[in-house]
């Protein structure tokens, strides 16, 4: 989008993205309770900075994971005062309350949900050895309801494929006609494939025999007989072988949040996109 002229903007807590040159990165300040070395750790009360940080810490005390509920409250309290500096803002499927708010202004918002994290959270109760385990993982996953429910209640969503559009259909009931399905575009000057070798000249050089190798000199005195030197060489041919669009016409400009994911250890979502 920078390329194409926009100005484009993430909201990102930690751990922050790397971006490409031109866009710029607002950061908006979390616990980071997660972080490496010292997850699930004790904050200072110097680091509470109001409600939401006192939220995050609760929430985690009590085995959920509130990250994606604590930054979408973070970017609605920054964004509501700069609104009117963008044309759509994108969310990357943080789906937290925070988004509730934001739907009902003027300024055009969608949400791209890669899949429901619900499948994560069946996949893990499944493998779940006890009751405990279970427990524990239920209260992980909690955060999926809110998604659930933010999704229904969002007018325009967008998946990567059509698979993930039935599995969000089903998990989150939602209208599948909410749903555009847009493939995840590719740098094609970073990420291409390997060149495809010409059938015809594969073809050609299986047809050319090989060279036959110089025998090698043996002392005169044991020089053999010319035909026991070079006998007839059987050639062995080689086989051939086979060888996402912007939103409006006025200042073009964007918010991309970046919001972190849920599953086991820290690993966290990538880019949480309010454009």
């Amino acid at each position: 989008m920078v390329r194409l002229g926009h100005r484009v903007e993430v909201f990102s807590g930690p751990p922050l993205p790397e971006l490409d040159d031109g866009v710029e990165l607002t950061v908006l300040p979390s616990l980071d309770l997660y972080r490496e070395p010292d997850p699930f750790r004790t904050p200072k009360m110097s680091e509470f900075g109001g409600a939401i940080d006192v939220l995050e810490w609760t929430a985690m005390c009590t085995g959920a994971f509130p990250e994606p509920l604590t930054f979408s409250l973070r970017a609605w309290r920054h964004l509501r005062e700069r609104l009117a500096e963008f044309d759509v803002v994108h969310d990357n499927q943080c789906l937290g309350y925070g988004l509730l708010p934001l739907s009902r202004t003027d300024t055009p918002l969608v949400a791209t949900i890669h899949h429901p994290i619900t499948v994560d959270r069946d996949l893990e109760l499944a493998a779940a050895p006890n009751w405990k385990r279970r427990l524990s993982l239920r209260r992980w996953y909690a955060f999926t309801r809110m998604q659930g429910r933010v999704a229904r209640r969002l007018p325009w969503m967008t998946t990567v494929s059509q698979a993930a559009r039935d599995e969000i259909v089903e998990a989150f009931r939602v209208p599948a006609e909410r749903l555009r399905v847009i493939g995840v575009g590719v740098d094609i000057d970073t990420f291409s494939p390997k060149p495809t070798p010409n059938p015809e000249q594969e073809s050609e050089a299986a047809q050319e025999p090989d060279q036959e190798p110089e025998p090698a000199q043996k002392p005169e005195a044991a020089q053999e007989p010319e035909a026991a030197q070079r006998p007839e060489l059987e050639q062995a041919a080689p086989s051939p072988g086979p060888e996402q669009a912007t939103t409006g016409g006025g200042k073009g400009d964007a918010v991309w949040l970046t919001a972190p994911a849920a599953g086991a250890g820290s690993w966290r979502w990538p880019v949480r996109t309010y454009r």
